[in-house]
């Protein structure tokens, strides 16, 4: 083989290889833009699962609702934030499935746990949700001393039909005598009366 063909193969070889390389950087390039996307999207991706029906049926009764403050306090922890966990943890548990020894022994242990498998920023509406039910409710809409003057039915979910079929989002406080007037209702928080019927 002569001189000049030995060098003619050599840098077509070259060229070629240089080729491969600048294909396996592009490859390389490509797959780490793709990792970077896909994990900035991974990062943003906050939001939870959380059905809209077990937010709208999670209720507690008053006594619970103290209890489960006087826990907070125990521990030294946001009775809002524990509330908030707990229901994450629970999907926004009904009322039957508290389970208020369970709180100490396992809740409370691994609270520290709980709390770092949700991201801040996914946490915060269900807590903002949560804090302000709290700090804006401040008695039964009714006062005592008309206690026995009414009827209060816990009809939140039942099924209702004026104004066409739907699911009641309200409970019901009726007079037993129904008297329109007077029975004195307290607003429980501020907002306007959009309908009545």
């Amino acid at each position: 083989m002569s001189r000049s063909s030995y060098y003619r193969k050599s840098k077509r070889y070259k060229k070629k290889n240089d080729k491969n390389i600048l294909k396996y950087i592009i490859i390389l390039i490509i797959l780490v833009l793709v990792s970077i996307i896909f994990i900035i999207n991974k990062s943003n991706d906050n939001s939870l699962n959380i059905s809209l029906n077990n937010i709208s049926a999670f209720k507690l009764s008053s006594e619970n609702i103290i209890k489960l403050e006087q826990i907070a306090k125990k521990y030294n922890i946001d009775f809002a934030q524990m509330l908030t966990y707990y229901a994450l943890e629970n999907n926004f548990f009904d009322e039957k499935n508290l389970n208020l020894s369970n709180i100490e022994q396992d809740f409370i242990i691994n609270y520290d746990t709980i709390k770092n498998k949700y991201s801040k920023k996914s946490v915060e509406p269900y807590y903002n949700l949560i804090k302000n039910i709290l700090d804006d409710i401040k008695m039964f809409p009714i006062s005592l001393e008309y206690s026995e003057k009414y009827i209060y039915g816990d009809s939140y979910g039942a099924e209702r039909t004026y104004g066409g079929k739907r699911i009641h989002t309200g409970t019901d406080i009726m007079d037993r005598e129904n008297i329109a007037g007077r029975i004195p209702i307290i607003s429980m928080t501020n907002g306007v009366v959009e309908n009545i019927g």
